[in-house]
C-alpha cells in the first residue's frame, strides 16, 4: 500500500463501518473493532518507517475540524482509490514549493484530508521541469 506515516490519527465518523471500509481500501489500514464501538487501526509500513495508529469512532459535537496529511508513494494511485471508494478529490494534484506533490480530498464521512508525495530526488518531476 502507498501509505507512509502518521503518528496517531482520530477519525470521526457518522457511519463507522463505512469509514472503516474507506480507509482500508484507500490506505490499507489494519482495523480492530472493540465491543464499545471503538475501532483502532494501524497503518502499513513503507520504506522501513514505523507505522502510525489511530481510532475511528462515532462523531461527537466536540470533534475538531482539522486536516490530517498522509505521505504516500503514489499520489495518482491514491486519488484514484479515493474516488473509487466514495471519497472526493477536492483539489487535484498540485506542486508545493517545487518539492512536494499535494492533493486535498474528502472521505465518506465528510472529513477533509491531504495526501502528499515527494517529488523526484532531482526536484521536479520531468513534466514540470
Amino acid at each position: 500500500m502507498p501509505f507512509t506515516s502518521a503518528e496517531h490519527l482520530q477519525i470521526p465518523a457518522t457511519d463507522v463501518p463505512r469509514a472503516i471500509a474507506f480507509y482500508q481500501h484507500v490506505f490499507g489500514f489494519d482495523v480492530e473493532s472493540f465491543a464499545d464501538g471503538t475501532c483502532w487501526f494501524s497503518t502499513p509500513r513503507i520504506d522501513n518507517r514505523a507505522s502510525g495508529t489511530g481510532v475511528i469512532r462515532a462523531r461527537t459535537a466536540q470533534d475538531p475540524n482539522f486536516v490530517n496529511y498522509f505521505r504516500v508513494a503514489s499520489l495518482e494511485e491514491v486519488t484514484t482509490r479515493v474516488s473509487r471508494h466514495g471519497g472526493r478529490v477536492l483539489i487535484p494534484r498540485s506542486l508545493i514549493a517545487g518539492s512536494m506533490w499535494f492533493a486535498y480530498c474528502q472521505d465518506t464521512e465528510g472529513n477533509r484530508f491531504a495526501i502528499e508525495q515527494c517529488a523526484s530526488p532531482q526536484g521536479l518531476e520531468p513534466e514540470m521541469r
